[in-house]
């Protein structure tokens, strides 16, 4: 393997890793939206109850 081919493989394999970060980010942000969404709901729901 030359030194091109070495650099060339390097900067994919960084390019792959960035790339993979930010779709972690956005699957966080996504969890963290939906675990807002459930608690939002489950506290309209205990509301509902205890106004009856």
């Amino acid at each position: 393997m030359t030194d091109r081919e070495f650099d060339q493989l390097m900067k994919t394999l960084s390019d792959q890793q960035a790339n993979l970060s930010d779709k972690v980010d956005i699957l966080q942000q996504t969890v963290e939206q939906g675990q807002k969404e459930m608690k939002d709901g489950l506290q309209m729901v205990l509301e509902a109850i205890w106004k009856k």
